[in-house]
Order: C-alpha cells, then structure tokens, then sequence
C-alpha cells in the first residue's frame, strides 16, 4: 500500500510555522516582521484577555458567527470601553503573534519592541494575519523587489588610500 511507503513528518516539520513564521512587509509602516498564526485556542490558553476577544474565539472554536466577524470585531467600537477592550485585544494578538521582533513591555534589545511601536493601522494588519490559516500567511511572504540587483560586499574592492 502507497501510504505505507510514506515518510512521516517529522516534528520540526510541524513546528517551523509556528516556532519560525513567515516575514511579512507590514503595509503601513513598511517595516519588516516574522510573523506566525496563533490558533484560537492557543490565545484562550494565555488567560488574562479581554471579554470582547474570548467571545470571537469562542465562536470561531465552535465554527458560530459571521464570516466577517474579523474585520466587525476591529469596526464596532461604540464606546470607550469597546475601544479600550479592542486595543488590549490587538496588544494580545500583537504579542502572541510576532516572532520577531518580540513585542515587551520594556523593550531594551534590538530584536524588541513596545506595543506603541507599532502603528494602530498595523496592530489591526498583524490581527487579521493572526487568524488566518498558516498556509494562507505564506501567501503574504515579503520578497525583495526584483528590480534590485544583487551588490557585491566590496570586500575585494580597492580602497583609496588616506
């Protein structure tokens, strides 16, 4: 039988998404992320995450809601209160989310940041590719321009003398 004959995925094959993620171009600020998907249950299981958010997981756990229940998540703000539960929201996806750089309440690394870094337009970016099948992430890879050519590091070059 073919399936037999199959080699079995290995463990680091099933982990490099979520451990590495993908580089992706955030499209307001232009910077470059690694990002990952993060399951609904692997948020629920952080704890400690407004009510607002719990619900939206809950729902897409058990397949309920609208299909645009995302981009109605990030629109229906009505009150402060909304809007200030939406914010830690986009915080807890924001953490959860990028690999690199780690987003900390401190940052004093070069490969951290603070949430207030990052632009509110690309909180709301990085939410929306949270949710999104790991496969679909890739489709959103960065890739250099291809208008750019390749430069030499110059090493062997000749340097003017002083």
């Amino acid at each position: 039988m073919i399936m037999d004959e199959l080699p079995v995925s290995s463990g680091l094959e099933w982990r490099k998404k979520r451990e590495r993620g993908e580089l992706i171009q955030l499209p307001y600020s232009g910077y470059i992320v690694r990002i990952r998907t993060v399951r609904p249950d692997e948020l629920l299981k952080l704890g400690k995450i407004p009510q607002v958010l719990t619900t939206l997981l809950l729902e897409e756990i058990y397949g309920k809601g609208e299909e645009d229940k995302y981009e109605k998540f990030l629109s229906d703000s009505e009150t402060p209160e909304e809007a200030m539960a939406m914010l830690e929201s986009l915080r807890v996806v924001c953490v959860a989310g990028l690999v690199e750089p780690k987003v900390v309440e401190n940052p004093t690394k070069d490969n951290e940041i603070a949430i207030d870094d990052i632009d509110l337009a690309d909180r709301a970016y990085i939410f929306r590719l949270v949710f999104a099948p790991s496969e679909a992430l890739s489709r959103f890879r960065y890739e250099p321009p291809s208008n750019v050519d390749v430069m030499a590091d110059g090493a062997t070059d000749p340097q003017p003398t002083v």
